[in-house]
């Protein structure tokens, strides 16, 4: 299958903090909605590939997240 002219490659990343089990599950959602039949005949219409890695693996920074995550679990402030 030829690809439109203007095609290039994209990068999607997703910075997601929970368990690994909760990233794999997005992962296969993911990976459904990139592909709802793995079962068809050929490659995919569209080539991709998805992988999950623990945070900071590769040098990602997602400090805002942390930042998020640090504020979000601090108990409330006493009025």
């Amino acid at each position: 299958m030829s690809q439109p002219e203007d095609a290039t490659l994209w990068q999607l990343r997703v910075g997601l903090w929970g368990t690994e089990a909760e990233a794999a599950d997005l992962q296969q959602k993911v990976m459904h909605t990139l592909c709802p039949d793995p079962d068809h005949e050929g490659p995919c219409p569209i080539p991709w590939q998805i992988w999950l890695d623990k945070l900071g693996e590769f040098g990602d920074d997602y400090s805002a997240l942390e930042e998020q995550v640090r504020i979000e679990s601090s108990p409330p402030e006493a009025t």
